[in-house]
Order: structure tokens, then sequence, then C-alpha cells
């Protein structure tokens, strides 16, 4: 007779509060993890579920209080050209010197989708600190400065956090956000890897597979419904 499994009680219920039990590295799914080894961080999600803690908190995205640092979980998913452009942006605060009121090219001009323009003008405006810069300025300065697109775009990633944040501030809560994201994040991991596991058609694991199955219960729980 299968052994029952006691109920979460309800996993969607957070304490911001509560410390890290379990180094970054050993429950931060990467995607790279076979089935065994997703099957053990899924199991301290599970632990860290059924304490009421935070799995936003376990996996860096949030500090122990609930305090965001968007820039820190933006650059984990920077590129090594971005990481190194910001880095020496953020030391020297330098870029090119530009006369916005001539230096400008016409939108049709450009091969960037509307977006695209709107993200990087966005973005040049945070950067210089000028609000009059315009989107043929945009064209312009990524059509002059090339290589320096990857600023713009991690320039953005750290800034789109925080935007984010507001966008959803009357829905929820930005910790639940983080929370959610968090959830979303493992859950869609530890699917794909058990799909890629099956697709292999690997035998002998049955046991694994449903312990995952088990293990994603409140992770599950989470990505569906923000948590309180």
């Amino acid at each position: 007779m299968s052994r029952q499994v006691a109920p979460l009680r309800d996993p969607c219920k957070v304490n911001y509060d509560l410390p890290r039990i379990f180094d970054l590295s050993d429950v931060t799914p990467t995607g790279d993890e076979s089935i065994a080894e997703i099957v053990q961080k899924s199991t301290k999600w599970r632990r860290i579920i059924e304490q009421g803690a935070s799995l936003a908190v376990a996996f860096g995205m949030l500090d122990v209080g609930g305090s965001i640092d968007y820039e820190r979980e933006a650059m984990r998913s920077f590129t090594q050209v971005q990481a190194k452009l910001y880095g020496l942006w953020k030391q020297h605060r330098r870029l090119p010197e530009v006369d916005w009121a001539n230096d400008r090219m016409p939108r049709a001009s450009s091969v960037m989708n509307n977006v695209t323009v709107e993200g990087h003008t966005r973005t040049l405006r945070d950067i210089y600190q000028n609000d009059s810069i315009d989107e043929e300025n945009t064209v312009f300065w990524t059509h002059k400065y090339v290589d320096l697109i990857p600023l713009l775009k991690a320039v953005d990633k750290v800034h789109s956090g925080a935007r984010n944040a507001k966008t959803h501030a009357g829905q929820y809560d930005p910790r639940a956000l983080q929370e959610m994201l968090a959830a979303r994040k493992a859950n869609k991991i530890s699917s794909t890897i058990l799909n890629r596991h099956q697709r292999a058609g690997k035998c002998g694991s049955t046991s694994l597979t449903k312990t995952l199955q088990v293990n994603l219960v409140g992770v599950r729980a989470r990505a569906k419904k923000a948590p309180h």
C-alpha cells in the first residue's frame, strides 16, 4: 500500500523574513540538471514551501526581508558582452558625446521594429538623463554605435524589473510577483527536464518522476496564485 502524502498547508502563504536554509547553487534551477538532480532540488523547494519560506529568497531573486535588487537579478541574464559593457559604464559613466539637435536619422531608415526603437529610446533617455531624445536620435545612435547596443539591452534589463513591478503594483505586491516568477521558473525548468527524460525512454525511474510531481504541487500553486 502506497504511503499517503500529507497535503501542503496553504502553500501560497509566504514569510519573506525567513532566512535561506540552502545555498543558492543547491536550489536554483538552471536547466542543466539530470532528472535525479532536479528531484533533489525539488525536494528542497518542497521543504522551503512547507516552512512558509520564499522561493524567490532561496533563488536569490529577493533579499531576506523581501527587498528586491533588480540590478543583481538582471545581471544573471547578461551575456558576456553585456556584462563587460555594463561594468565599464557603471565604473566610468562615459558615453559618446551626441549633438541631439542634429544627430538624427529618419525612423524609416532603421530595420528595428517599433518596440525595439521605443525601448532603446527610453534607455538612451535614462543613461543620458535627457528626456528630449527621440526616435530619430535613437536610429542615429544605434546606427553609429552598433557595438554599444548590448549596453542599451543591459541597462534596459536592469530597469525593466522595476518597471514591471510598478505595472503590476495594483495587482500584486512586488515581492509576490517575484515569488510567482520564481515558482514559474522552477516549474518550467522541471517540466522541461521531465519531458526530456521521458522522451529518452529511460527505464527504472518511475519513482523519481512521481517524487518530482509530488514536490511540484506547492511550486505550481505559487506559480498560479499570488502569494500572500
